[in-house]
């Protein structure tokens, strides 16, 4: 069994670009940013990357490059015992996915829904009673949401198809998948500058409070937005890296990784805040009572925007949710690679022990 390789040096820069820009990007990176400072929240993200963010990144790709393996292997290599370290990351990983699959399920729902917005003037109550299904308490079971069980069986099917083949069919993927969301946000960015309120919204996102940078609160978002963004410690980039010539340059690719992540990040804070100005504006309300983080951002805030949007309601949400799977997908099937990646190996490794067994006899 041969170990696939990454076509390019470019190829390998556009998946770690994807597996770091995931949806963390677009709901958890501007949000903080609103909270700790605006534009001296993205100083401290710059200099976390350069602090730990790059080096690890490196440091991560050169092990699984230098060692060709995946993420246990490649710390067994090191010392033995780290190859339970290495297991535990990719293991821990496999679990992180069971959630981001319900999410990017959600997203697939949520773009079927987006061709005669579904969810009207009631964003809310569509996910969390129609999506969701949440029920009134622990005691009670919500049901079976259809919506929501369609979905996840589409993104397991498609997880599946990009991964099937390894680094051959992840390759052909991510040239799509990892490329396509730098021109929705663009297009997105575009449509939210020119509306009414944008600027309001913009200011909380790119005019610094200076004063936060004193807030040990700051430093510590931002480190972890690093760590959360890019992947790291997580298995996915040493596996990565086991894909690369053990010949090819590191620090470059690495640098347009770390870059690559950091622009998703900045034109989704563009995005979201523009629009959050807008909506504002159309509720008459200040825009941090508009504010939000996580699932509710993507699935209730942004499809409430949409709504009060002049025109090109239902072209703009499946932009969006188009956009929000992109960016889930690769992120996805990363976590996942890393994990099969691990179980290879090992298949691997059993097949040259069984071939030398058989040389053996034969020479007897």
């Amino acid at each position: 069994m041969t170990r696939g390789q990454w076509p390019s040096r470019w190829v390998f820069i556009i998946a770690a670009i994807g597996s770091a820009a995931g949806i963390g990007n677009l709901w958890r990176f501007p949000y903080l940013a609103y909270e700790y400072g605006g534009a001296a929240f993205v100083v401290a993200v710059v200099v976390a990357n350069l602090l730990i963010g790059i080096p690890l990144l490196a440091a991560e790709v050169g092990l699984g490059q230098m060692q060709q393996k995946a993420a246990p292997d490649a710390w067994k290599q090191v010392k033995r015992g780290l190859r339970y370290l290495g297991w535990f990351t990719v293991t821990i990983g496999f679990f992180i996915l069971a959630y981001y699959m319900a999410v990017l399920a959600w997203g697939v729902a949520y773009l079927g829904s987006s061709f005669t917005l579904a969810w009207g003037g009631d964003p809310s109550g569509f996910f969390f009673d129609r999506i969701l299904r949440i029920s009134e308490g622990p005691e009670y079971l919500g049901g079976i949401s259809t919506p929501a069980l369609v979905g996840i069986l589409i993104i397991w099917v498609l997880l599946y198809f990009s991964v099937w083949k390894g680094v051959e069919s992840v390759s052909k993927v991510v040239m799509w998948t990892a490329t396509l969301p730098f021109l929705i946000l663009a297009l997105l960015i575009a449509r939210a500058v020119t509306l009414d309120g944008a600027m309001q919204g913009l200011a909380l996102f790119f005019v610094p409070d200076w004063s936060a940078l004193a807030d040990p609160r700051l430093w510590m978002a931002a480190f972890s937005q690093v760590f959360f963004s890019l992947s790291l410690a997580g298995g996915l980039m040493i596996a990565y890296g086991s894909f690369k010539n053990r010949s090819s340059e590191i620090t470059r690719s690495i640098i347009w990784v770390a870059v690559g992540n950091f622009s998703v990040s900045i034109m989704s804070g563009i995005v979201v805040f523009g629009t959050l100005g807008y909506m504002a504006l159309q509720q008459g309300v200040p825009v941090a009572e508009v504010v939000e983080a996580g699932p509710s951002l993507a699935f209730v805030t942004f499809p409430m925007a949409i709504t009060l949007m002049p025109a090109w309601n239902e072209l703009i949400a499946i932009i969006f949710f188009v956009m929000l799977l992109t960016l889930g997908i690769d992120s996805a099937f990363s976590i996942f690679e890393a994990f099969a990646t691990a179980f290879k190996d090992r298949d691997r490794k059993s097949t040259r022990l069984n071939s030398s067994h058989q040389i053996i006899s034969y020479a007897v």
